[in-house]
């Protein structure tokens, strides 16, 4: 049967967001170009197969990324939704399958990595995003400006050519 999920409490801490929704805690480690999304099962009242349903609402395309996860396109960038792995509380690492569902991405943890996980139960995807030129090596200070009265966006960033060469460019 399912767990009962939902928003119970928000908090932050630093670059840290944590979502308590009851049967686990849904935490965000901010960085500056990634977000780790973990989900934290602190009781499991329930042992067996665990599947997570990471629910996506987007305009970018989805595809699978052949190093594990998900690539979601666009014509300016995408985001990458890594490989995801379950840790336990005596860490112990497993790799989890991965698969596109309709609605979202469905995380599958193994029955016996469940049954014998000690508790705390994690589940850790990376998220990351990829520039606007595919050559992120050369990208910096990327930024987004968004126009709701025509529905466009702006995105500049400062490309570097060589050591003395930056270049500032821009794509609506």
């Amino acid at each position: 049967g399912a767990l009962p999920l939902g928003p119970r409490a928000l908090s932050r801490d630093g670059k840290t967001v944590e979502l308590d929704r009851g049967s686990a805690r849904e935490v965000y480690l901010v960085a500056e170009r990634s977000v780790a999304q973990t989900f934290v099962f602190d009781d499991l009242p329930r042992r067996g197969e665990m599947t997570l349903l990471v629910s996506v609402e987007t305009d970018l395309v989805p595809s699978l990324d052949p190093g594990g996860g998900f690539q979601f396109r666009g014509d300016l960038g995408g985001v990458h939704y890594g490989a995801a792995t379950a840790y336990d509380g005596a860490g112990r690492a497993c790799a989890l399958q991965q698969r596109w569902a309709e609605g979202g991405i469905q995380i599958v943890v193994p029955a016996d990595f469940v049954e014998s996980a000690a508790l705390p139960l994690v589940v850790d995807p990376v998220i990351s995003s990829f520039g606007v030129t595919g050559d992120d090596r050369r990208q910096l200070d990327t930024d987004v400006a968004y126009d709701g009265q025509n529905d466009r966006y702006l995105i500049v960033w400062s490309e570097v050519e060589s050591t003395f060469d930056t270049d500032i460019l821009c794509a609506i």
